[in-house]
């Protein structure tokens, strides 16, 4: 029957599907576009939402940090105060340990005249001046000095001197008559 029509009622229904299915891609390709414009909108949204969302969080990070760089000041601070202590402490001289060890090594018969130490004291010579009963006890003295290395080293004497045989009196009206000078070394005791 188709092939009855007259040809040119068959090219209008030709032109007819051709214009509807160019009719449909075109509602299709708007409806896309539309779509697609919803979808960048959407993501518009979503990224604008994302990005005030990301601006108040750095607002409130910089807060928080400005909090914590107060405390990372003062732990900075307490830092530097502890190497200070530190170093202070490095430096500190434990004066009962040099006075029981120079106690320790002084023999029977032999006492100190007097004793002053201070921080030059270690590690320099320092003369200690000493009465003794007799030269055995001087040699001991120095004995003593030399045995404990721990505390000191370079012993030696500098002057020894019998007040009895200087005045001629050996009647032992002196309890400690020899008067010893002795220059010692001491190490500072280590913690």
């Amino acid at each position: 029957m188709i092939n009855l029509l007259p040809e040119s009622q068959k090219n209008e229904l030709r032109s007819a599907r051709a214009n509807v299915v160019l009719l449909r891609y075109n509602i299709i390709t708007i409806v896309a576009i539309i779509l697609l414009g919803l979808f960048c909108a959407l993501f518009y949204v979503i990224l604008s939402s994302d990005k005030n969302t990301a601006i108040v969080q750095n607002e409130q990070s910089s807060a928080e940090s400005k909090k914590y760089s107060d405390t990372r000041k003062q732990a900075d601070m307490f830092k530097k105060d502890l190497a200070l202590a530190s170093k202070i402490f490095s430096k500190e001289v434990n004066y009962t340990d040099t006075i029981f060890a120079i106690a320790s090594v002084l023999p029977q018969g032999v006492v100190l005249d007097s004793l002053d130490l201070n921080a030059n004291s270690f590690g320099n010579e320092t003369v200690f001046t000493a009465h003794a009963k007799d030269q055995a006890s001087v040699t001991r003295l120095k004995d003593s000095f030399q045995k404990s290395k721990e505390h000191f080293e370079n012993a030696h004497f500098q002057t020894i001197s019998d007040t009895n045989a200087q005045n001629g009196n050996n009647n032992g009206d002196k309890a400690y008559p020899i008067t010893v000078n002795i220059s010692v070394k001491i190490k500072k005791v280590t913690q």
